[in-house]
């Protein structure tokens, strides 16, 4: 069995955070030709499996043998994934998690369009709060095999002229999230918990946090609507919210602001007030994307990436 521990902040600091695009059997494009694979039992008994493609449960294996860690940790099994009281306290944790960490593993698998890397709420969180990156890139590896088949060598040709076809990311998204990379981990250590600040909020949570959440919420797709809120929020705000009542009144406060805001910017999609209304939208909603859809809204309609 594979022996699991609680966390803590010492432990943290010797330890490989995993960050992935989830897989499922629904998901996973041709191309990568892998089912999330079954690991085993925990030390508790229990059984999960761990939802990672061949290739990402490879990268990470890779990377174990050739550095000394002393703990992994990845979120399907360390968060538990019942919508209870519990999960959604440690959801307000995992910017310290990635934070604290030693070193981030940033797997950026092959995946259709909406569903890469770069495109996925949660994992914009975790890419931006890390404290330290290691990144694998599918494409870039296939690229690099020496010996290519005549089948990989097309197909490597036609995803640069082919934006529908899988591929681990692009360059517009990896320019934009490594400038909101460094912004983000630049100011993370200044966190505040929202219960220090719940009747104002700091001066520097502004309207020009909606601004940061609409370009981001336009391109991050989450499986959960409402859990595009819960990722993005925090930090963007760099406020820290556990509880529901927490992000309705961050909301709220905004809401306000937003209403003593005239839109400078000239652009509809950039007024403050309908920002606001978006985001009261994914608050509100209680569907899950479907998994063609990609959890397109109005943020998405109004920003793409080519």
């Amino acid at each position: 069995p594979i022996r699991t521990y609680k966390g803590s902040i010492f432990r943290m600091a010797g330890c490989l955070v995993v960050s992935y695009k989830w897989q499922s059997y629904d998901e996973v494009p041709d191309e990568v030709s892998a089912k999330p694979q079954l690991v085993g039992k925990s030390s508790n008994g229990s059984e999960f499996r761990l939802n990672m493609s061949e290739w990402q449960l490879r990268t990470l294996l890779k990377v174990l043998s050739n550095d000394q860690y002393e703990y992994v940790w990845i979120d399907k099994i360390a968060v538990p994934q019942d919508n209870s009281e519990h999960q959604f306290t440690l959801l307000a944790r995992m910017m310290a998690v990635y934070a604290a960490a030693r070193t981030t593993i940033v797997l950026r698998s092959l995946e259709s369009n909406l569903f890469r890397y770069h495109q996925r709420a949660w994992t914009a969180q975790e890419f931006c709060c890390a404290n330290t990156t290691l990144i694998y890139d599918q494409t870039r590896e296939l690229e690099e095999v020496p010996t290519k088949s005549r089948e990989l060598s097309l197909y490597l040709k036609k995803i640069h002229h082919d934006k529908s076809l899988p591929r681990s990311s692009i360059d517009s998204e990896k320019e934009m999230f490594e400038i909101l990379r460094h912004n983000i981990s630049d100011n993370i250590g200044q966190a505040t918990p929202f219960w220090l600040c719940e009747d104002e909020l700091p001066e520097v949570v502004g309207v020009h946090c909606l601004y940061k959440y609409a370009v981001l919420a336009g391109i991050a797709n989450c499986q959960n609507e409402k859990d595009k809120v819960r990722a993005l929020l925090p930090m963007v705000s760099n406020l820290v919210m556990g509880k529901e009542d927490e992000y309705e009144k961050v909301i709220r406060q905004l809401e306000v602001q937003a209403s003593l805001e005239s839109n400078s910017t000239n652009s509809p999609s950039m007024d403050p007030k309908r920002i606001v209304e978006g985001i009261w939208k994914q608050w509100h909603s209680n569907k899950s994307e479907h998994p063609q859809h990609g959890g397109q809204d109005f943020f998405s309609e109004q920003f793409k990436l080519n």
